[in-house]
């Protein structure tokens, strides 16, 4: 008797112990199992058709290598993009007085509209035959290739294209329509805007964009992202009833066109959600470190209204469920 419920608490070390190693082993580098199906010279050939060459493909190849579990995916974009970025993590910093993590930039400005898509749940009233609102939401909406080269070879959204054309899918003009608005609101100066587009267009070059790498770092894997993010034709619509998980710990690389994350201000757009998002941009530390003193330094000096500031601050704070203590 005692062998026996020796060996099976034996047994039952080794399932668990199995079961932990399969979980590990579980997870692919979306890339690399995307390499496994796709050439590198079908890559090529396709991306050449649309002007792009993998004159950065040194890059790529870096940033494959640190593709580890809790990588959502990649989001190529412009110079332009990365401005607006800046300058809103700026503001929040200076004017706003709310500490961001480093490795966190912002998709978009937190609570400056209404949003329509507050969850998953909300996808299938909007994007239901019967309705067809999907054109109201489609701008909250920020979409990922799972791969580094995913979409390569048909229409939609290609990270590698825009960031090595300097090329943004939604377009410079609502940046800065949207930044002055959100100044507006600050009792900023709206020139400020023009100011810092005319200090990034004169100090970093226009012959390549950014590139993010977004993580989730959830203590359960991807517990974050499948909770807003969905598989998305390049309009949005909804391309299969899976989650973001399901995708990563596949054997077979066949990934969507799009994962379509939902840009909420108190979850994706917050700088104390499991997001973190790296930036590559092939620049200088020397060039960027002079690009950002210059914008920070305007910022800085910049009249403002206070109270005006302070509701919009105390909105964030109630949001991201912080006390003022906590991110001064």
């Amino acid at each position: 008797m005692v062998v026996s419920r020796m060996m099976r608490a034996f047994l039952l070390l080794l399932g668990v112990l199995s079961f932990c190693f399969g979980e590990q082993e579980l997870f692919h580098n979306p890339t690399e199992r995307f390499l496994e199906e796709h050439t590198i010279e079908d890559i090529k050939y396709h991306l050449r058709l649309d002007g792009v060459t993998l004159e950065y493909k040194t890059l790529f190849d870096k940033i494959i290598l640190s593709e580890c579990e809790g990588l959502m995916g990649y989001h190529g974009d412009s110079r332009e993009y990365r401005i607006y970025q800046d300058l809103i993590k700026i503001v929040i910093e200076e004017v706003v007085g709310i500490s961001v993590p480093k490795d966190f930039h912002f998709l978009a400005i937190p609570a400056l509209k209404e949003e329509k898509l507050g969850s998953l749940q909300d996808i299938p009233t909007f994007f239901s035959p019967e309705r067809n609102l999907g054109y109201r939401v489609s701008e909250q909406l920020f979409p990922i290739n799972m791969a580094l080269y995913g979409n390569y070879n048909s229409l939609g959204f290609n990270s590698v294209k825009n960031f090595t054309l300097n090329f943004s899918s939604k377009g410079s003009e609502k940046f800065i329509c949207d930044l002055k608005s959100w100044f507006c609101q600050l009792g900023l100066n709206d020139t400020l805007v023009d100011e810092a587009y005319a200090i990034g267009a004169s100090l970093l070059p226009d012959d390549r964009g950014i590139l993010l790498q977004l993580f989730d770092v959830s203590s359960v894997s991807y517990e974050f992202a499948d909770r807003l993010s969905y598989p998305a034709y390049p309009n949005g619509y909804p391309y299969a009833n899976k989650n973001m998980a399901s995708y990563h710990y596949e054997p077979v690389a066949v990934f969507p066109p799009e994962i379509a994350l939902i840009m909420t201000s108190r979850e994706l757009l917050s700088p104390f959600s499991p997001l973190v998002i790296k930036r590559y941009d092939k620049l200088q530390p020397s060039v960027v470190k002079k690009y950002e003193t210059a914008l920070r330094d305007g910022i800085r000096i910049a009249e403002r209204d206070d109270e005006k500031v302070k509701p919009y601050r105390q909105k964030l704070l109630d949001m991201w469920d912080r006390s003022q203590g906590e991110v001064e």
